[in-house]
């Protein structure tokens, strides 16, 4: 077995990553040098440690019915969460029978004071998770988060690793008992002094390898104990992990003001397993973690065995604290052997104890997480069959001790590693590894958070707890912790099925559609004209402070939140609060976030990064594809990524918000050889025929044009194959108000796919009496063949115009005029063809003015005025194509930023949202229709005018008998301005403007 915890490691770590300068210290392998370590364990697990289970009296007893469980057990788990706490702060224990219980969805704790608990160790107690839904099979987390007071600032210099008092700047609303929540920030210096902002390479940034400001921040939920309000010192119940220095910003702490943690839940004596495909031993369409742990404090988890999950027996969240994991047991997983999965016991809590537990076949079996706050302890536990280290894999996880684990097959590593996940750096900091074995042992740690690597003949975890509960205290209870359930003196209540409560039927909930009535959106009967959000491409972290954006297929393994595993309802809410009432979804590039740093290579391991950007398509179980994990079935589809899209789809036909659904990811196609490599569809990737072939240059940063190759209907393999596809995701979708479909984004293909698309469309249509809204985003070429098939344009609902543009005079274009219109087809990228070179400096759209984007708009509002026209965002305003009759510019809206382009969303709304739909453009009524453009409605009841410039507008008609009451709007300064007097309409009637720029004028019938 080797160990390294020496200087020589530290050095060469330090020398291969760092520039800056450099400390090392020696950590000896001796007892004494690290006996008065100044983290104290003892405070971990149950009731803050050296406390025994408590023995819970049963209330309710239930049977397995042979058929789905699931509305009977959350029912009795419901009833009981609606008793009250007794002195002791427990409702009561769920007995389970004997049996298999059938569980097609999940169990949720919500409620304090709850145990579940199997029938005995002898009589077996099975939780089967049936069905193909990732999820977790036992949640454990309230349906509401904590709240906190505002932030009061830690005023010490210093306060070291495993301190439990400090000074506080105001010490207003704080007594003892109160809990608090300590933040130490990750400051820029403090980033830098550690080198975490020293990594290289291609799009480091971008990739999360180097660590940003606010990414790594440190939290701790902490009790205060006593108070010293002379000096402004508290006292708090456990130590903190990691220095607060003021010269890397200090620390604060927050008084919790609506605490909604749970307290006192224990699930115990139960085997928990779940179905999945028989014939795929790498499927992972099924259950991936047994239980998960977040926002609640003394919990235990005993004598629970987990098979047959993808991921973990448990996993305890960040604000998981004062957690017993005792006697559990991870066997059988089903997954592929590759990153985040398999991570049987996986802690990123505080005040955990992992006790006297085993896995087998794991990856990283006892795993330490993303800045997990600690203090934690795996104690006594041994991984067989390890197919990967243990230990700690992101980023500064703070204050473990590793005591008498083994780990058989593998390593156990606390260190210094950007292979296991992107911007892991330093994995783990003040931690001791002791007593423990494996192949290899790694515990590294920087200059300023040592970990330690010792071999000694007492155990550091129980001479600490001896030490906290005295020499009279009997270390067998603790060391190996029982629970004997307390029998209940009179038969317990059997809860059935009758005792569910009656649940009258929800009302269906109403559709708000969005329609298109004379080329506009419409929701409600108003106008719908809002932005637009996309899904990344790419990119993207694992912890909340992800700003790369929402994905509704983006996946990462236990967590739910922005930029992780995304909270539909919660991404809805936002949109509608973010005034962005369209989604544009796609595919994202690559599954592994390896790809970002954009090579060719094929990866030698299994060591996926998440987010994990899921595929429509399914994994076979076979061989091997470019990115490590098994490879695809272009024929099987991946029921999570469906499951994903229905959701949001019902979502936004709930909430009046239009889903734009494209089939493909264009960009796997084009530019670049990296964005193909790992293309499901490319053939070292599927077990399919496909009849495609790969471009003959394998060099990083060769081109990969693949468009006209991928997207041909003559190829009788892929034209089965996209089919089968187009077929099967409108099966899934079809049926739903609010959604759009269209091929793809950045290259349609040639015009003999669009064809065969809106075919294929037009046949399931046929099929099962049903009409969809079809995109049409495609070259100009295209789409104007497109348009001139009656039939085929028949089916076309939106146009979109991104791909072609008029430009500006004083722009000079390589082989264009005025019209920068590349035909579809050509098998490159818009963006490439900016000229002959290849230049992607320069994303395409590109700046215009409002007169070409009129121009643009006009021409096909007036040849299809019931079709919805969209346009680019090309820095303009876009009040162009609102006055062209258009009815959405691509762009995102955010609220604060640049007027006149971002909050024109607020003027159409309040004084547009009615009268729009009737207007259409009018070249009559006003001169100088170059700089001034006019729409009304047919009574001329509402007149819309804007001028690009001039002082005033002048009228080339009469309207007679009829006056106006008048508003300007300034979309520089978005300044409403209401016209006292009332205006009349005529030929040669003149209107000063109030200033010489643009502004616009509603004349609304008096």
């Amino acid at each position: 077995m080797k160990r390294n915890s020496s200087n020589t490691t530290y050095i060469i770590t330090l020398l291969l990553f760092f520039t800056s300068t450099i400390h090392s210290y020696s950590h000896p392998n001796t007892e004494e040098n690290v006996s008065n370590f100044p983290i104290n364990f003892s405070c971990v697990g149950y009731g803050g440690g050296g406390v025994s289970f408590p023995s819970v009296k049963a209330v309710f007893l239930v049977h397995p019915s042979g058929k789905d469980d699931t509305r009977l057990l959350q029912a009795a788990i419901d009833s009981i969460g609606k008793l009250p706490l007794n002195e002791n702060g427990f409702r009561g224990a769920l007995q389970l029978s004997e049996g298999q219980f059938y569980i097609s969805g999940q169990l949720l704790l919500n409620k304090s004071g709850i145990v579940i608990r199997g029938a005995s160790k002898r009589k077996k107690t099975t939780l089967v998770a049936t069905g193909n839904s990732r999820r977790t099979l036992i949640e454990i987390q309230p349906s509401q988060p904590s709240k906190f007071a505002n932030p009061i600032e830690i005023t010490d210099s210093i306060v070291p690793a495993g301190a439990m008092n400090f000074t506080v700047k105001s010490m207003e609303d704080l007594s003892i008992g109160d809990p608090i929540l300590i933040t130490r920030p990750s400051t820029k210096e403090w980033i830098s002094d550690i080198g975490m902002d020293k990594k290289e390479g291609t799009f480091a940034d971008r990739r999360g390898l180097k660590w940003t400001v606010g990414s790594k921040n440190l939290i701790w939920d902490r009790i205060i104990t006593s108070i010293d309000r002379s000096n402004k010192r508290i006292s708090i119940d456990a130590p903190i992990t990691t220095a607060l220095e003021a010269i890397y910003g200090g620390g604060t702490i927050q008084k919790v003001t609506q605490d909604e943690a749970l307290l006192n839940i224990g699930l115990e004596n139960l085997e928990l397993d779940c179905n999945y495909d028989l014939t795929n031993p790498a499927d992972e369409e099924h259950a991936w973690l047994a239980i998960a742990i977040d926002h609640s404090q003394d919990c235990w988890i005993n004598g629970i065995t987990a098979k047959h999950f993808v991921s973990s027996l448990v996993h305890v969240g960040h604000q998981g604290r004062r957690i017993s994991i005792t006697n559990c047991h991870s066997k059988q997983p089903i997954s592929e052997a590759a990153g985040f999965r398999r991570q049987s016991f996986w802690i990123e809590g505080q005040q955990v104890m992992v006790q006297n537990c085993t896995s087998d076949s794991g990856i990283n079996d006892f795993a330490i997480g993303l800045c997990a706050g600690g203090p934690n302890v795996f104690l006594n536990c041994t991984a067989t069959n390890a197919l990967g280290a243990s230990g700690a894999s992101e980023s500064w996880s703070s204050g473990t001790l590793y005591e008498n684990v083994n780990i058989e097959g593998s390593d156990l590593r606390l260190t210094y590693d950007f292979d296991r996940t992107q911007g892991g750096g330093w994995t783990a900091v003040n931690s001791v590894v002791w007593n423990c074995s494996a192949n290899n042992i790694d515990a590294t740690g920087p200059f300023c958070a040592a970990n330690y690597l010792v071999n000694a003949d007492s155990s550091l975890y129980a001479s600490q707890l001896q030490k906290k509960l005295g020499l009279g205290a009997n270390m067998n209870n603790y060391l190996s912790p029982e629970i004997i359930p307390k029998e209940s003196s009179q038969p317990l209540h059997e809860f059935k099925t009758s005792d569910i409560p009656f649940l009258n039927k929800q009302l269906e909930q109403i559709i708000q559609a969005v329609e298109i009535v004379n080329g506009r959106f419409i929701k409600n009967g108003k106008l719908l004209w809002s932005g637009i959000v996309s899904d990344p491409l790419w990119k993207g972290q694992t912890s909340t402070n992800s700003k790369v954006g929402s994905s509704i297929t983006g996946f990462v393994p236990g967590k739910v939140g922005h930029g992780l595993t995304e909270d539909l309802p919660w991404l809805v809410n936002n949109l509608l609060e973010s005034e962005n009432c369209f989604y544009n979804s796609y595919p994202g590039l690559w599954y592994d976030r390896r790809r970002d740093d954009h090579t060719i290579a094929k990866r030698n391991n299994k060591n996926v990064w998440a987010p994990f950007f899921e595929m429509p398509w399914l994994r076979s179980g076979q061989g091997q594809a470019w990115d490590g994990l098994s490879k695809f079935d272009l024929t099987k589809y991946n029921p999570w990524y469906f499951d994903r899209c229905k959701e949001f789809a019902e979502l936004c036909d709930h909430n009046g918000i239009l889903l734009i659904y494209n089939f493909y990811n264009t960009h796997n196609l084009l530019e670049y050889l990296t964005h193909w490599v790992d293309y499901p569809w490319r053939p070292a990737n599927n077990i399919n025929e496909t009849g495609l072939q790969d471009p003959p240059t394998p060099e990083p940063w060769a081109r990969a044009h693949m468009g006209n190759q991928f997207y041909d209907p003559t190829n009788p393999e892929l034209r089965k194959l996209h089919h089968a596809y187009i077929f099967h995701t409108l099966d899934v979708l079809g049926n739903h108000t609010n959604i759009a479909f269209k091929v793809g984004t950045q290259y349609a293909g040639p015009l003999n796919f669009q064809r065969f698309f809106m075919e294929t469309i037009h046949e399931w249509e046929v099929l099962h009496d049903k009409n969809v809204k079809l995109v049409l985003a495609a070259g100009k070429n295209v789409t104007d063949s497109i348009l001139a098939d009656s039939e085929l344009a028949s089916q076309v609902d939106i146009i979109d115009t991104r791909y072609w543009q008029y430009r500006s005079e004083d722009v000079s274009f390589s082989s264009c005029d005025k019209l920068w219109a590349p035909p579809g087809g050509s098998n490159r990228s818009f963006r490439e063809m900016v000229g002959d070179a290849f230049i992607l400096q320069s994303d395409y759209p590109f700046p215009t003015s409002e007169k070409n984007m009129y121009r643009l708009v006009r021409e096909y509002h007036d040849q299809f005025p019931q079709k919805a026209i969209v346009t680019a965002y090309n820095d303009v305003s876009p009040i162009a194509t609102l006055m062209a009759g258009g009815a959405q510019v691509l762009m995102q809206y955010n609220k604060g930023s640049r007027p006149g382009h971002i909050s024109f969303y607020a003027f159409v709304n309040n004084y547009l949202s009615t009268a729009l739909t009737n207007l259409t453009p009018n070249d009559e009524l006003l001169e100088n229709q170059g700089e001034n453009w006019c729409m009304t409605d047919a009574e001329n009841q509402t007149i819309l005018l804007y001028s690009l410039k001039g002082n005033s507008f002048t009228f080339s008609k009469n309207i007679p008998h009829k006056s106006y009451s008048g508003i300007w709007y300034d979309p520089i300064t978005e300044r409403v301005v209401p016209i006292k007097d009332k205006i009349s309409v005529g030929k040669g009637i003149k209107i000063q403007k109030p200033t010489k720029h643009n502004w616009m004028l509603l004349l609304l019938e008096a």
